[in-house]
């Protein structure tokens, strides 16, 4: 909604796709082991704020964190499946 509005202005797309970059650097890169949800939530709170100028509070937020962290883990136990729907 916030893309297809252009809450972040004109490049809204851009926007878009750096956050899926950094959120995805950010799981892939960390040196800690077990990665604390509450770290994606405040990373994703923060970036939506400040590029699309917008505040989640109806817990899709963290609903979304605790999901990436669970796939993050299955992919480094070797779980390849793709078993998620989005």
């Amino acid at each position: 909604m916030a893309v297809h509005n252009e809450w972040g202005g004109h490049d809204s797309i851009t926007k878009s796709n750096q956050l899926a970059s950094d959120i995805l650097v950010w799981l892939l890169h960390s040196k800690a082991a077990q990665l604390e949800t509450e770290d994606l939530e405040t990373l994703l709170h923060e970036r939506l704020l400040l590029a699309f100028n917008t505040e989640i509070e109806d817990g899709s937020i963290e609903e979304v964190a605790e999901q990436l962290i669970i796939i993050r883990d299955d992919y480094l136990q070797g779980n390849l499946v793709f078993k998620y729907s989005v």
